[in-house]
């Protein structure tokens, strides 16, 4: 196996964001979350509900994740989402969701959903909402752009606190998520879906350097562009 994968599988392996989220009509934590798989799970299956206040829960539950390393923001963020929310724009959202469009950035954009206006927390919707359709766009990862060997993410549009939602942008997020499909598809053996693909990036950035995931995405366009 190429080193470039060996390297990715570490990542994946080792990628630690707090699994987190909270049972908002008992006040309280989840307790006893052991995998990703059993959080997407907990939170894809609010989002898909019919029940506007269960999918309520469930973007809370975006905000609450998206959040947990910032307990301070997190309490604020998903309060004020809570409080200013209308069940007319929850209503839209499962309208959209079950639409023949589907949810998209745009769509859910154009709902006027308070707290998800940008990049980084509409694509955490879509990503709990099929996570082997959809992955994680935000800032640690856009860090790859100010690495010139990135070639994928040069295209990008980042403003200094937001990646925002527009033509550009939607057209990169839908590349971004055709490469972790592709890479997600030649380590099939594992069982790893996009989303993993996307998450062992974003460990690459954390943990070692832009730099390194930059380059690491681009030997792997190469491999997976010679295999598709």
């Amino acid at each position: 196996m190429s080193q470039h994968f060996e390297s990715l599988i570490n990542a994946i392996n080792s990628y630690d964001f707090p699994l987190e989220c909270y049972d908002f009509p008992n006040s309280r934590p989840v307790v006893g979350v052991k995998t990703y798989a059993e959080l997407e799970g907990i939170i894809g299956n609010q989002l898909l509900s019919n029940d506007f206040n269960i999918v309520k829960d469930g973007l809370s539950n975006v905000l609450y994740w998206g959040y947990s390393t910032s307990a301070g923001r997190r309490n604020d963020r998903v309060a004020r989402f809570r409080s200013e929310v209308s069940n007319l724009k929850l209503n839209q959202f499962i309208e959209l969701r079950d639409s023949s469009s589907g949810l998209s950035l745009s769509g859910i954009k154009d709902i006027g959903l308070p707290q998800f206006s940008k990049v980084s927390f509409v694509s955490k919707i879509l990503m709990f909402f099929d996570p082997e359709r959809f992955v994680v766009l935000d800032l640690q990862l856009a860090k790859i752009k100010q690495e010139k060997s990135s070639v994928l993410f040069q295209a990008l549009v980042r403003h200094q606190t937001c990646l925002p939602i527009n033509a550009a942008n939607t057209e990169f997020y839908r590349q971004w998520c055709s490469f972790c499909s592709n890479v997600s598809g030649d380590l099939q053996e594992f069982g790893f879906r996009p989303v993993d693909i996307e998450r062992g990036i974003f460990t690459i950035v954390k943990r070692q350097s832009p730099a390194k995931a930059a380059k690491l995405i681009e030997s792997l366009r190469t491999i997976t562009h010679s295999a598709h």
